[in-house]
């Protein structure tokens, strides 16, 4: 049986958590973002500490758990766009022609990623790595259901024109 998602165990006026029910809770959360940003297992572990360890660091105003959800999810979002960046290999004057790897599929998508709105990201997200539902989506995001329906819209448009423009396949 599949462990409930957390964001499924609070509404959004639900008093803020300590920080250590907030890590037990949301850690597995944070690090399936921090993969969702094309991060592998190593590095999603990093930003998973790494944004923790800021929330201990600097105790952010978030008067409800839905605050320090929202809290986390940017900061790890943040997190996660920074390592990309500074583990993105610097190009040379010559590359070496190499086949494309299964596990290089997620580098593909990142592109497509980062041309999305950042309430486009958060909903897709929210629908595809949390699986949850709009409405819970919207409760997480604190907007409307049918605003996180066409976020969540916009943002699959948005991914299929920039990866037919890559020229991968689609259905």
């Amino acid at each position: 049986m599949r462990d409930q998602n957390p964001v499924d165990q609070h509404t959004p006026l639900s008093p803020a958590r300590p920080a250590g029910e907030l890590f037990t809770a949301y850690r597995a959360l944070v690090y399936r973002w921090a993969c969702a940003h094309g991060l592998r297992h190593d590095a999603a572990l990093d930003v998973t500490q790494e944004t923790f360890a800021r929330f201990l660091a600097s105790s952010p105003r978030c008067p409800t758990e839905a605050s320090q959800v929202a809290w986390l999810r940017r900061t790890a979002s943040n997190l996660s766009i920074d390592t990309r960046r500074l583990s993105r290999p610097r190009p040379v004057a010559a590359e070496p022609l190499h086949q494309e790897t299964p596990h290089e599929e997620p580098v593909r998508l990142a592109p497509a990623m980062r041309t999305l709105t950042e309430p486009q990201r958060l909903v897709l997200l929210a629908k595809a790595v949390e699986g949850l539902s709009f409405a819970q989506a919207a409760a997480a995001l604190a907007i409307s259901i049918p605003t996180a329906k066409t976020h969540y819209a916009r943002a699959l448009r948005t991914l299929r024109e920039c990866l037919i423009q890559q020229g991968v396949p689609h259905e």
